[in-house]
């Protein structure tokens, strides 16, 4: 399962370069959030398939992932262009992503899942870190950002950034535990 967090991890990097890229240039990058926002739901639903016992999750998550990544590709195609942020499928992703976590967590209470020497603890809790907290960033990206000052969007956008950190160091430390326990 730490593979596909790993490919997440690699694809999310190549999509923040070529938007840097792009940034520099002066040239548009919003198109990518929408292309990554139908990956990272794709890996992350197949990522919760690996880790969830049980038949029933095994067999509906990749169902479920498909028809998000195709409602989401259809939101960039007819509702939100790909000029805007993709605000509708970031959010639904995030709310979808927390369901995950605390699905997973609730399957593992009351079990002999040793929480904290475990990598999945510790790649669902990234996951939840970052998600529930960027949460409200994603519904109100369009609505907030033309009406802020330069100075206050920077500011959102750092605070956003700060969480991304804090789910990367909660990945390192399920790489870290993953590895150990192989």
């Amino acid at each position: 399962p730490e593979k596909i967090v790993a490919v997440y991890l690699l694809l999310g990097g190549l999509f923040n370069a070529a938007g840097r890229y792009l940034a520099d240039r002066r040239m548009s990058n919003l198109w990518l959030q929408h292309i990554f926002t139908c990956l990272e739901i794709l890996l992350v639903c197949f990522y919760f398939r690996e880790i969830l016992s049980g038949r029933r999750a095994r067999q509906w998550l990749p169902v479920l992932a498909v028809v998000f990544a195709a409602g989401a590709a259809l939101n960039s195609l007819f509702v939100q262009q790909l000029s805007v942020h993709n605000s509708y499928a970031r959010s639904a992703a995030a709310l979808l992503i927390v369901a995950l976590c605390f699905y997973f967590f609730k399957t593992k209470l009351g079990s002999a899942f040793r929480w904290s020497r475990e990598g999945s603890f510790w790649f669902v809790t990234g996951f939840l870190v970052y998600f529930s907290s960027s949460l409200f960033l994603f519904i109100m990206s369009n609505q907030t950002f033309g009406m802020m000052s330069t100075r206050q969007a920077w500011t959102l956008w750092n605070i956003h950034a700060t969480m991304v950190l804090m789910m990367y160091l909660l990945f390192t430390a399920g790489f870290w535990y993953a590895a150990r326990t192989r």
